[in-house]
């Protein structure tokens, strides 16, 4: 998932415009690394 993937899923949390800048970089890169490993984990499932 591409950094800007992930910062439009996270813009619809309320939560997310309550961080400041070095918190929301490290949730979009934790969330992108959450869900990149998820697509790899169900890729090798199919």
């Amino acid at each position: 998932m591409i950094s800007r993937d992930a910062v439009r899923i996270l813009m619809l949390s309320p939560l997310y415009f309550h961080l400041n800048a070095r918190q929301r970089l490290n949730l979009v890169r934790e969330y992108s690394l959450a869900m990149n490993s998820f697509s790899l984990t169900t890729e090798k499932k199919t």
